[in-house]
């Protein structure tokens, strides 16, 4: 069972840093899933990073950002070392242009690779994990809102560096993006989708072709066996798993289930479990 976290002291628009220091033994660290953001700077990477059932390579001088709900396992090896900040999204709630990038995050696929950066070419990104780690022992506002300064320039260099960020920030794929992350458990269907943001099914579909390569149904369907493979990952039955993500029958969520992964239910789970 993949256990989910959340913490306290992360509330109230706080910022967490963490060093990750060089481990005295391997790190096979247990698969889980949190409600904050995660964001990982290798300073010297070594290993695996599985996100959301994709083994992503660790790298030197690399920014690793996990978001909410994803299932993810970090294995380095012992002489990787670096930091991680922890994060909800409602820092940057007045900020959109990160906060849309932070949202599109939860939405990509991990098969992409969306969520490696390089900066083996930066001198910024280190000074900047180090300046928040500097600060992380003080409560002021003055220094809160400094650390905050110092993740926002992470955050906007990591959206420099991807290569569709003029794709992330459309307004219109947003909005169906922000729609199916809500409703994808009672909606399947492009039609639903298409009259929630405006316009005709062609269009939806135009629109996700031009910024995915993906027809919308591709994605409701992607969205909706990523997030079973979750709960199935976190012990529920697959009754309990069909009934959670909006299926009135459990034969049709195991037939949709085999015929979008090529294995059952119950398989999925007698293998990864």
């Amino acid at each position: 069972m993949i256990p989910s976290h959340d913490l306290e002291i992360i509330q109230n628009q706080k910022i967490v840093v963490v060093k990750l220091d060089t481990l005295q033994s391997y790190d096979f660290g247990v698969p889980h899933r949190h409600e904050y953001f995660e964001l990982f700077y290798f300073d010297k990477g070594e290993g695996t990073h599985m996100i959301d059932f994709e083994d992503l390579p660790i790298g030197s001088k690399e920014v690793q950002m996990v978001g909410p709900g994803q299932v993810h396992q970090v294995m380095r090896e012992k002489d990787t070392n670096g930091y991680v900040i922890l994060f909800h999204q409602n820092v940057f709630e007045n900020e959109s242009l990160i906060s849309d990038f932070l949202f599109d995050a939860i939405c990509s696929d991990a098969s992409s690779n969306p969520f490696i950066f390089d900066f083996s070419d930066s001198e910024i990104i280190p000074f900047c994990f180090a300046n928040i780690w500097n600060l992380r022992e003080n409560e002021s506002v003055a220094d809160l809102l400094q650390t905050k300064m110092f993740l926002a320039q992470i955050l906007t260099e990591c959206l420099k560096k991807n290569d569709k960020a003029e794709t992330r920030l459309n307004s219109e794929y947003l909005s169906f993006r922000k729609s199916l992350r809500t409703n994808f458990k009672k909606l399947h269907k492009v039609q639903d989708y298409a009259s929630l943001i405006g316009c005709t099914d062609k269009t939806l579909n135009e629109l996700t072709k031009k910024y995915t390569g993906k027809k919308a149904s591709q994605l409701i369907y992607d969205h909706i066996i990523l997030e079973a493979k979750r709960v199935l990952l976190m012990g529920s039955s697959v009754k309990e798993s069909a009934f959670e993500l909006g299926f009135d029958d459990p034969a049709h969520f195991s037939k949709f289930f085999k015929s979008k992964t090529g294995v059952s239910p119950k398989e999925f789970q007698n293998v990864h479990v």
